[in-house]
């Protein structure tokens, strides 16, 4: 006979109860960080929600509207392949390896180095794709011709040098996040949505001009420059960031650790931006407004994405990096199996929820000015397509942040490999879902979604060649310890 235990029930409820308090007061080093981190990041993408919605009022489904989300691409292609995600990965590792040993005058300069050699070189980038940008447009995108196509070179001009920013931004966060400044990073976008969105609603409202969605999204940008160069002058030894790098000696095998982690980051970082440029061009040969759509998806597809994957796996890899210094390598594998475990229960329940709630949610944000009820069913069809494969999306972070974290052993070649299996399987699927199955936007949303979980059973299957397991097998019961301990 079954036998209700109210003071086990009241024990475990207090231990519950317990974890929200150490999150809040501190006293539990990965979501503490992940929760304010988390803050920003949902405020920003909530900010972005906002701005997509009044982008849908004023452009609608329309020429413009494609021309202006395909010239988003290219800065974000840019940004993300020579800053974000790679060199962020690469480098936080090294910077809480010198903070560690109390080598702070070589971190500062370290990140200097950085911030000169990546802001030279995404300048020479920026500067041939601008004198080429009518050439390599022909070419990329044949149905983009007359008034779309000078409303997408226009776009372009004005969003290609905000790269610079990001750059900036992203090497200076690197530092912020080595010193525990999550919440400020993570909030830098959402200043930098808040400024889009006053421009946007200004244009929207006194200015016929359409150029002034490019406007406003430049003028974010600079936003958030300013709101992380504020911070990075209160941090020790940082006061002068802005400054040419001094000569300080570094040990040959940081270095060399540091470059073979960021060329196979840099790999898998332009394989998958590679992808996203080749979506859109297949996006870009379907019926007008389909990249309007997919752009309206992804937007909401990115939410949970941030909110789990990337502040958890970020403050996660933080926190691991010093573990794995201190030797302490039973607290970093229970460390991730605590990351791992409620990412994939919050992921699963948040999928299922939005998946329920995308269709009044959408109507609430976008249904107005140009945007009809039609396209809004068009984009929640796309966005449940995009859900399957969330989980995956959040795991891709957490994984890909333990291959970084043990650099010594893997110097992320793996996480290269997943990004160039998901690049293989997402073409080939869009190409037979297009071509064969003839379907239209939903080809690759569901092309994206299997190339996500392509690319966590890779890392899986490599991680038992390593000394972690990414997908450790526990009962329910050591699972649920696990998490509330």
């Amino acid at each position: 006979m079954f036998k209700f235990d109210l003071t086990l029930l009241k024990t475990k409820l207090s231990n519950f109860l317990d974890r929200f308090v150490k999150i809040f007061t501190g006293q539990d080093p990965l979501f503490h960080r992940a929760f304010f981190s988390s803050l920003g990041t949902v405020s920003s993408r909530f900010l972005a929600i906002i701005r997509e919605s009044i982008s849908a009022a004023w452009l609608g489904v329309s020429p413009f509207a494609d021309a202006f989300a395909l010239a988003q691409k290219f800065p974000s292609l840019l940004r993300r392949l020579s800053a974000e995600g790679s060199v962020e990965n690469a480098a936080l590792p090294i910077v809480k390896d010198f903070l560690a040993r109390n080598k702070h005058v070589e971190s500062e300069n370290w990140i200097r180095h950085l911030l000169f050699v990546f802001l030279g070189f995404v300048s020479l980038c920026v500067i041939i794709l601008l004198l080429t940008a009518s050439y390599w447009t022909s070419i990329l995108y044949p149905k983009i011709v007359g008034q779309q196509k000078d409303d997408f070179l226009l776009c372009l001009y004005i969003l290609l040098p905000c790269v610079l920013c990001y750059v900036m931004c992203t090497l200076w966060g690197t530092v912020l996040h080595a010193n525990n400044y999550f919440f400020v990073v993570s909030f830098g976008t959402t200043v930098g949505n808040m400024f889009i969105i006053s421009c946007m609603l200004y244009g929207y409202i006194y200015s016929k001009s359409l150029i002034w969605a490019a406007v406003a999204s430049a003028c974010g940008s600079l936003a958030h420059l300013i709101w992380i160069y504020i911070f990075i002058r209160r941090v020790p030894t940082y006061g002068q960031g802005y400054t040419m790098p001094t000569s300080v000696s570094y040990d040959y095998s940081e270095v060399k650790s540091f470059y073979s982690m960021l060329g196979n980051a840099l790999i898998g970082s332009g394989m998958h931006q590679l992808l996203i440029l080749l979506s859109s061009i297949f996006a870009a040969s379907l019926p007008v407004g389909s990249v309007t759509l997919l752009s309206k998806a992804d937007r909401f597809f990115q939410l949970p994405i941030s909110l789990l994957g990337v502040a958890i796996g970020t403050s996660m890899l933080t926190r691991m990096c010093e573990q794995l210094y201190a030797n302490e390598f039973k607290q970093a594998e229970r460390l991730y199996q605590k990351a791992l475990y409620i990412s994939m229960f919050l992921s699963v329940v948040i999928g299922i929820l939005m998946s329920f709630i995308c269709v009044p949610l959408m109507k609430a944000f976008f249904m107005q000015g140009r945007f009809s009820l039609q396209n809004v069913l068009d984009t929640a069809r796309i966005f449940n397509i995009l859900l399957l494969g969330l989980p995956a999306g959040v795991l891709i972070r957490l994984m890909n942040a333990v291959y970084f974290a043990h650099k010594d052993s893997d110097k992320g070649a793996t996480p290269r490999g997943g990004a160039v299996v998901q690049f293989v399987v997402d073409i080939v699927c869009t190409v037979l879902f297009i071509f064969v199955f003839k379907l239209k936007a939903e080809a690759i949303a569901l092309a994206t979604a299997i190339s996500l979980w392509a690319n966590v059973f890779y890392l899986i299957y490599m991680s038992y060649k390593c000394k972690f397991s990414l997908m450790p097998c526990t009962s329910l019961k050591e699972i649920f310890k696990i998490i509330v301990e």
